[in-house]
């Protein structure tokens, strides 16, 4: 039995980069796989080093607190065990404080971790979820036959 994940229609994930080392005028758009090759010397490693800033961003506990505190998490965990289906609305401010965040962040983050000051980074992080409804997404939960839940 294949699970296939579908993507909601009209979200993406992108970096616009005006200069990221050798990178100029460029845009890498985030998809379920993401596979970065080339020549040597052409800025992977700096984009990758973008994408991983962005996770780990994601994962530190202050900034996930603040993204999940608009939400009651125990309601919400207790509803789906109980099998109800739930809508779960998404505030705008929400997308755009992690993007201002990143935003902010970014050039120096990049400077320490290359350990040049000089280093020249002008790219932005972009979200666009006009696929997000205002009122929200439907989550449900399921329980699987061996124990686990499939949501």
């Amino acid at each position: 039995m294949s699970k296939e994940k579908k993507e909601i229609p009209g979200n993406r994930i992108r970096f616009e980069i005006e200069s990221l080392g050798p990178i100029r005028d460029s845009v890498v758009e985030f998809k379920p796989f993401m596979l970065f090759s080339g020549p040597s010397n052409t800025g992977k490693s700096y984009v990758a080093l973008c994408v991983y800033f962005l996770f780990k961003m994601l994962g530190d506990e202050n900034i996930f607190s603040k993204l999940v505190q608009p939400f009651n998490v125990n309601e919400i965990r207790d509803n789906l065990l109980k099998g109800k289906e739930i809508d779960v609305p998404f505030p705008s401010s929400l997308f755009s404080g992690i993007v201002n965040a990143y935003n902010k962040q970014i050039v120096r983050f990049m400077k320490y971790s290359l350990g040049d000051d000089n280093f020249q980074c002008n790219v932005k992080l972009k979200l666009k979820t006009s696929g997000l409804k205002k009122e929200g997404v439907k989550f449900s939960c399921h329980k699987e036959e061996d124990g686990g839940y499939h949501t």
